[in-house]
């Protein structure tokens, strides 16, 4: 009987250790930059905000965020940026300044055409 005990006792410390996580090594490039992250979080989400990387709306990450972490695995974050560049009719001297930082960029587009109107 103490034999089963001891024997179920053993199997049962080596199932826990067995199925314990192993921590990640992990690589991360973002802004012109490679680091290296070891971790116990389990997705690409998790591992960036442990890394500390906050992410614009626009921004691209590649494996998916909700992808699990693989050992030696590389995520990328691309930063991406919107520009509106408007082109003046020639001659075009503005007279009032018109705050348009409040406005989406679909609206800015729309409020300078319809400068450029009047």
């Amino acid at each position: 009987m103490r034999f089963w005990v001891f024997a179920c006792s053993l199997l049962s410390v080596f199932f826990t250790v067995a199925c314990q996580t192993q921590p990640n090594q992990i690589f991360i490039e973002v802004d012109s930059a490679r680091q290296t992250l070891t971790t116990d979080v389990t997705t690409v989400r998790e591992a960036l905000a442990e890394a500390e990387i906050n992410l614009g709306p626009l921004d691209r990450v590649a494996p998916d965020l909700y992808v699990q972490l693989e050992q030696g695995m590389t995520i990328v974050v691309t930063r991406v940026t919107e520009e509106i560049e408007v082109e003046l009719p020639e001659g075009y001297e503005p007279s009032t300044f018109h705050d348009l930082s409040g406005m989406s960029p679909k609206e800015r587009v729309s409020a300078i055409m319809d400068l450029l109107e009047d």
